[in-house]
């Protein structure tokens, strides 16, 4: 229980689907798209939030972009700090990001979406095949199994 004072101050760190959280210092290049099931967590001072306006920007479109190389490379070079690489939000409000038209950017969305579940199918087949592998391997070392 927290009094209304401390949950007034603390919505302010209350997280959005759609939100992008990045490192504030270290790993200032990684990020992460919140969820449908983060929403409402709460983020500490130690990140930096990204809030789009959902009528001019697919976060699921920016979030495809601020995980390209070529962008986490620009906010490497933009971060200061002689032993950590630090950002705050002026910086990153720095770092300059393409964005074509709504449209266009839902349907890239959309294209790179289904191309990561295409991905972690094959990435599941994977492991599977693997692990029958392994196991045909341990039958067949083993004599369990012999071929003829």
């Amino acid at each position: 229980m927290v009094s209304d004072i401390d949950r007034k101050r603390l919505d302010a760190y209350s997280l959005k689907e759609g939100d992008i959280v990045f490192s504030r210092v270290g790993s200032v290049d990684r990020n992460a798209r919140v969820s449908e099931k983060e929403a409402g967590w709460l983020f500490s001072g130690r990140l930096l939030r990204v809030r789009a306006s959902l009528r001019q920007v697919d976060t699921r479109f920016l979030s495809y972009q601020f995980h390209l190389e070529t962008f986490k490379q620009r906010v490497r070079t933009v971060a200061v700090g002689q032993t950590m690489a630090s950002l705050n939000t002026q910086i990153l409000r720095g770092v300059l990001v393409a964005l074509p038209a709504i449209s266009e950017q839902s349907a890239i969305a959309e294209f790179l979406s289904a191309m990561d579940e295409a991905i972690a199918i094959s990435e599941q087949k994977l492991v599977k095949a693997r692990a029958v592998k392994q196991g045909m391997m341990q039958e067949l070392l083993t004599g369990r199994i012999r071929l003829v």
